[in-house]
């Protein structure tokens, strides 16, 4: 921890300091004791060596000089030998009659005691006054000294530590309290802020933690918006979007992709995802233009082929100016194609349709005009008939189509009403109608009653004209002394039609189709028994825009049955109401 650094360093620092001074003092000390010490001796000495000389007479011996010397010892208390500078090894004799006085200390290697040895000349020749002094109260001095210092060392020492501590502690906190704030932002908690209750830098540096916390959790907010709105944006979009990088792996793709290519594609390579030249030029010309793209495709999904409009845009690492990974947005246009396919188709159609009786009328027209004076009457005659049938079918087929333009008209929708009505007088209208030119070809046509009929939500004429449709249609492909029959039944919450009659009936994928513009199951029994090809799909059209449905159920050699629905009258109204 910072405090524990802190107080260890602050301790280094005065016990360096400490140590460096009672060393000095130990110092100081020893000299200025032992220089005290060796003055004392020498004063002793001096004292020693002038008593000596007071009492010596003149021309005194050897033996005179010693014996007084013994008395003066015994007198002063101190060890005092008379000794010949020339006869011992000692030094300070040596020094001192040389030079009159001489000093030496030296150690005693058994006990370690410290002794001071001194001599004075007496002026007897060559015999000085010698003395030795214990060093020991200089030693004593000096242990005590020592150990005051290392007790003050001690107790200072746990001052020191106690005075470290709460200087630690108010030097330490403040970087602790930081430290761990910042290391909780790190761990991404920006929540933490630091209290301002600090002073200089340490202030300074709080608000700028502060301040940097506010901004990267504005910041992470942001992000995390965007990012939630983007992933909404991802998931309810209608689009598939992936992202693939530069060496062709999907690293990220939505749920509508996943649903279209598989659950597995992330992290996959997109050949084996969607195997497409297209799209394997798109990618590269995103990576080598840095610029976005964008073409129409079509691919191979489990779901079936599917054409998409595709949009692709270079992604870039963070502090990189070379995108490293393209996205791709794939709007599905099968729907829109196959209406542009099926209107292409319808055109072409509308327009065959259209020129067939056309080039009859003309070739017919021509023939007669040419041949105006040898052709006898009754070819005339068969001429001008085939002329007005091809007239009367061209117009059949006009107004179909202008019926199906109106159909595709918003403001035409709009202006239709329904109403509720039962049925009955629809179906007796149309059996009334129908039953002539039924009884003319040998065919039985009935309407049957499953239950009593109730009241529908419906526009009376496009009702009728559903009838109308399916039963032309019926009549025209149900064989002499066939049967046709309409049905009615009812269920909870729709009314059910069924025109069914006998023949041939047609094959499932006939069945698929029949309800398409101009398609035809045997197009040249088509044009024998006439036709638009419109019909069905005028059907279709109305029942589905009463909220209904329609099929269509057949068997080889059981006939055709056509079932609608149209919704029932469930609350009783007896006022027209707009359809849309």
């Amino acid at each position: 921890m910072v405090r524990n650094r802190v107080v260890l360093l602050l301790q280094g620092l005065f016990l360096c300091g400490f140590l460096t001074i009672g060393a000095y003092i130990l110092s100081i000390f020893q000299d200025y004791s032992t220089q005290t010490f060796r003055e004392n001796c020498v004063l002793q000495l001096n004292y020693a060596a002038k008593l000596l000389g007071e009492r010596l007479p003149e021309n005194a011996t050897k033996q005179q000089v010693e014996a007084e010397t013994a008395k003066i010892a015994e007198e002063l208390k101190l060890k005092l030998a008379i000794v010949d500078a020339t006869d011992v090894d000692l030094s300070e004799a040596t020094r001192a009659y040389i030079y009159g006085q001489g000093l030496a200390i030296r150690t005693d290697t058994a006990n370690q005691e410290r002794t001071l040895y001194a001599s004075q000349s007496i002026g007897y020749d060559r015999l000085v006054l010698h003395s030795s002094f214990s060093m020991k109260a200089v030693t004593a001095e000096y242990d005590k000294m020592r150990f005051a210092i290392l007790a003050g060392l001690l107790l200072s020492m746990l001052l020191v530590t106690g005075l470290a501590k709460y200087l630690a502690k108010k030097i330490a906190q403040p970087v602790e309290e930081i430290a761990g704030a910042a290391e909780k932002m790190a761990q991404g908690d920006l929540s933490i802020r630091l209290q301002r209750n600090v002073a200089g830098e340490f202030a300074v540096l709080s608000h700028a933690l502060n301040t940097l916390a506010d901004n990267l959790s504005e910041k992470t907010d942001e992000i995390f918006r965007e990012k939630k709105k983007l992933e909404l944006i991802m998931k309810n979009t209608d689009n598939s979007v992936i992202a693939i990088n530069k060496n062709g792996f999907i690293i990220e793709c939505n749920d509508q992709f996943r649903n279209l290519f598989g659950e597995d594609a992330a992290g996959r390579h997109y050949l084996q995802v969607i195997n497409n030249v297209a799209l394997e030029k798109l990618l590269a010309t995103c990576l080598k233009t840095d610029a976005p793209v964008s073409s129409n495709i079509t691919v191979n999904s489990p779901h079936g082929k599917r054409s998409f409009q595709v949009f692709g845009a270079p992604l870039r690492a963070v502090y990189s100016d070379v995108p490293s990974s393209v996205m791709f947005v794939f709007h599905d246009i099968t729907a829109l194609q196959a209406v542009y396919e099926k209107q292409s188709e319808f055109v072409s159609n509308a327009s065959h349709e259209l020129a067939t009786p056309l080039t009859t009328i003309k070739g017919f027209a021509e023939t007669l005009l040419m041949e105006e004076t040898s052709m006898d009457a009754e070819m005339r005659k068969k001429f001008l008939n085939i002329i007005l049938q091809e007239s009367e079918r061209m117009q059949a087929l006009l107004r179909d189509l202008l019926q199906m333009a109106r159909f595709d008209s918003e403001e035409y929708r709009k202006s239709i009403t329904v109403a509720s009505f039962a049925p009955s007088d629809i179906l007796s209208e149309v059996l009334e109608e129908f039953l002539p030119r039924a009884q003319e070809r040998n065919l039985q046509l009935e309407v049957l009653y499953e239950k009593e009929p109730e009241a529908i939500m419906a526009n009376k004429d496009w009702l009728k004209q559903i009838l109308v449709n399916l039963l032309e249609n019926a009549l025209k492909y149900t064989p002499e002394n066939g049967a046709i029959s309409v049905k009615y039944d009812h269920n909870e919450k729709f009314a059910i039609f069924a025109v069914h009659n006998t023949g041939e009936g047609i094959s499932p994928q006939d069945a698929s189709r029949i309800f398409d513009r101009f398609y035809r199951i045997d197009k040249a029994r088509t044009r024998q028994v006439g036709g638009t090809g419109l019909g069905l799909s005028i059907v279709k059209f109305i029942v589905e825009m009463f909220g209904g449905e329609i099929s269509v159920s057949s068997k080889p050699g059981e006939g055709v049955a056509f079932i609608f629905t149209v919704p029932r009258d469930l609350g009783g109204s007896a006022t027209p109401k707009p359809l849309f």
